[in-house]
């Protein structure tokens, strides 16, 4: 990329933590939901890097709890990083990003 044409984007004042299992595999849900968050004044939006998640959320197990929380039934979820990019698409000065990225389980 030629560094002239490169955008900076301050670091965010205010951003918004999207949880992505609110929205199961609806992409252009949460597209939407960052353009919204643009247009209300928002400096940035940050995903989950999760791409299971139990399909009962209410039922996660409680601390403490003699056996590990094994679902029976995951929810299909959104890629972060190909939502991102069509979050990128669609907004112009909002910073994005993952919240955390396992980097195991991304390859370079």
């Amino acid at each position: 990329m030629d560094p002239t044409h490169a955008r900076h984007v301050p670091p965010p004042r205010h951003a918004l933590v999207l949880p992505n299992p609110a929205v199961g595999d609806d992409a252009p849900a949460m597209v939407e939901y960052a353009v919204a968050a643009e247009e209300s004044g928002w400096d940035g939006v940050f995903l989950w890097d999760v791409l299971v998640w139990p399909a009962a959320p209410d039922d996660l197990g409680r601390a403490g709890d003699p056996e590990p929380f094994r679902p029976e039934e995951y929810a299909a979820q959104i890629d972060p990083i190909i939502t991102l990019a069509g979050i990128a698409t669609r907004t112009d000065r909002i910073a994005l990003g993952t919240w955390i990225v396992p980097a195991a389980r991304r390859q370079p």
